[in-house]
């Protein structure tokens, strides 16, 4: 079995101040975790803003492009023979 006497410093130390020690270690512990998930949500929020920044510049790009094809289409459909008013209806 192992001898009690081995550890460093521990004839040293009262109850009270490892204790003591053993709770100042936790409140850094604990401190350590609340900045990283913090830092977490940081980056999750970050990474939400891009996605809606991109989901939202595809919807402007559509808004542009949705005419211009439209035109495209009737344009085309007016070059198989029919007529454009025709083609525009389409």
């Amino acid at each position: 079995m192992s001898d009690p006497g081995n550890y460093v410093g521990s004839a040293d130390r009262s109850i009270g101040q490892l204790v003591a020690a053993a709770t100042a270690e936790m409140s850094a512990l604990v401190h350590d975790e609340i900045a990283l998930a913090k830092a977490e949500v940081r980056q999750d929020v970050k990474r939400g803003a891009i996605g809606s920044a991109a989901f939202i510049a595809a919807g402007v790009l559509l808004l542009f492009t949705m005419p211009m094809l439209s035109f495209a289409a009737a344009y085309g459909i007016h070059n198989l023979g029919l007529g454009l008013a025709w083609s525009f209806l389409i």
